[in-house]
């Protein structure tokens, strides 16, 4: 688990050495190449994402096909897509 996961964790959240230690089993690193979708049309969001490198974007489509920017995540961001978690 990386340093800058650590620390953005820790500016929202205190936890002991145990319990970040039990957080570190929760999360598993997910290495996505340019272009890959995080989260395919029709699916209910179950994940969370934190961009340690890279950026992703959030968009929808409206009913002519045009691409809508809800926003953009960049190195270090783990809170901007916190919002759009699904819980359906």
């Amino acid at each position: 688990m990386s340093d800058l996961f650590y620390t953005s964790l820790h500016e929202h959240v205190q936890m002991t050495n145990e319990e970040w230690e039990y957080c570190k089993t929760q999360f598993h690193p997910r290495r996505m190449p340019k272009r890959q979708f995080f989260l395919q049309e029709g699916e209910v969001c179950r994940h969370v994402a934190f961009v340690e490198r890279g950026s992703l974007c959030s968009y929808s489509l409206d009913s002519k096909g045009n691409q809508h920017v809800i926003r953009f995540a960049f190195d270090g961001c783990q809170d901007c897509f916190l919002s759009h978690v699904n819980g359906q």
